[in-house]
């Protein structure tokens, strides 16, 4: 099953799978990190920033820190965005 709601890429759908147990989510539409990290790896080549207008609890930000990629976060609530920062908190960008 993919769900999709558009695409500009002229392939087949691909598939992300991953089993998840006692899944703690701060954000209603929460993905796991694993997902993020995928679909980023998926996009164009040699891409090295990544925007994310909708970040939520900053599931796409952390994706790309850990991939060593650099990333700009908007969020309108508050709340959502002091669950980012934690999560971005856990160790510094390299910015070189």
């Amino acid at each position: 099953m993919v769900e999709q709601a558009w695409t500009n890429y002229d392939m087949p759908a691909k598939m992300f799978s991953k089993r998840v147990v006692g899944y703690h989510k701060n954000h209603p539409t929460q993905k796991p990190v694993e997902l993020m990290q995928w679909c980023i790896t998926l996009s164009v080549e040699n891409v090295q920033t990544i925007l994310d207008p909708f970040a939520g609890s900053g599931t796409t930000g952390r994706a790309a820190k850990d991939l060593g990629k650099k990333a700009t976060l908007i969020e309108m609530e508050e709340s959502y965005c002091e669950v980012a920062a934690k999560r971005m908190e856990q160790e510094c960008f390299n910015f070189e």
